[in-house]
């Protein structure tokens, strides 16, 4: 690639490269299959399509280009990071060995390591900002978003993986391994970050149905909503209505979303009526049952961040929370865009 010498084309070369890298690494981890490309696979670096122009953006000298900009964001070396993190967790969750043994406690806690390396060193970044300053446009909203969710949702596959396969150290033993404590801490801090992210993605999901977005928006929110919502479903969270008003929202361009909608929302029913959707991780999963009536779909639940306006560089208005941690994450409400 670095051999093409027109400047555009090798931009328009590259971008295409690093999406079909990054879809093929998140898709192995959604879809539970092996990745095709391999770490050791490409050795091209992110910067190739050439030097970014540092002129003034005049009519003679054009500012930084949409690419452009996501470099000087560092939205490729994030994106790049997560999808490695992602493409291991293929390769080492879905194995027979996996399957019929568990998984092994030093791989969750190698992958529970590296997806808190992660949101330390670039969640600011490239997610959602604490603060709604400035003016949003759509590809903006549904970008930040995007990303964020698509972290967050690394934590509900990890948590599936554990619920349906279990860890392998504690499968069949006739007694308590002598790191049981700390076995029991990651898994804990698991159930935690898996409910946070679902809570997050739900809260963008109100935002971004709420905004009419994803009637435009070409699915780069659909996997997060499915997951997220399962998951809330799963554990009779009434925010999973959220994930549905989203994926309802979907349905106007993709015709499954609908349908994918009604199966969440039988699915949440029947948790509440008693119904357990819980494995291995049943004992460490708050959950929520007892009669209350279903959410209703026509609105999103508790969206606090709502979109002014349902035009194009509308602001978001939601001020900054009063409590953050040093992630942006508010703890004043049950729920918001910014978490828990």
């Amino acid at each position: 690639m670095a051999d093409i010498q027109d400047p555009d084309n090798r931009g328009t070369i590259i971008f295409a490269w690093w999406m079909t890298c990054l879809c093929d690494a998140y898709a192995s981890a959604y879809y539970r299959r092996k990745p095709i490309l391999d770490d050791e696979d490409y050795d091209i670096d992110f910067y190739t399509a050439g030097p970014v122009s540092e002129e003034g953006s005049d009519g003679q000298n054009p500012g930084p280009s949409p690419r452009e900009q996501l470099e000087f964001l560092g939205y490729y070396k994030a994106a790049h990071s997560l999808a490695r993190t992602a493409r291991q967790m293929s390769r080492q969750l879905w194995k027979p060995s996996v399957d019929s043994d568990g998984v092994p406690f030093e791989t969750l806690l190698t992958f529970s390591n590296l997806l808190s390396e992660w949101r330390d060193e670039y969640l600011s970044s490239v997610g959602v900002p604490a603060n709604y300053s400035g003016t949003w446009d759509f590809v903006s909203a549904v970008s930040s978003c995007a990303s964020d969710a698509t972290y967050h949702v690394m934590w509900i596959i990890l948590y599936n993986a554990l619920d349906d396969f279990g860890i392998r150290e504690l499968n069949g033993s006739p007694s308590p391994p002598p790191n049981i404590s700390q076995i029991d801490a990651v898994k804990r801090k698991v159930v935690e970050e898996a409910l946070h992210g679902a809570l997050r993605i739900a809260g963008l999901a109100g935002v971004l149905t709420s905004n009419g977005y994803l009637r435009l928006d070409p699915a780069v929110m659909h996997v997060s909503c499915i997951q997220a919502g399962t998951f809330l479903a799963r554990l009779g969270r009434p925010e999973v209505a959220n994930c549905i008003a989203g994926l309802e929202q979907y349905s106007y361009s993709y015709e499954e979303a609908g349908e994918q909608a009604r199966e969440m929302r039988k699915l949440y029913e029947a948790v509440r009526n008693g119904e357990s959707e819980l494995n291995h991780m049943e004992s460490v999963t708050p959950r929520m049952v007892g009669p209350q009536s279903v959410p209703q779909m026509d609105q999103p639940q508790q969206a606090e961040a709502p979109l002014a306006g349902h035009g194009h560089g509308s602001m978001m208005t939601q001020e900054a929370p009063s409590q953050a941690n040093g992630n942006g994450f508010s703890h004043s409400g049950p729920f918001s865009v910014y978490g828990r």
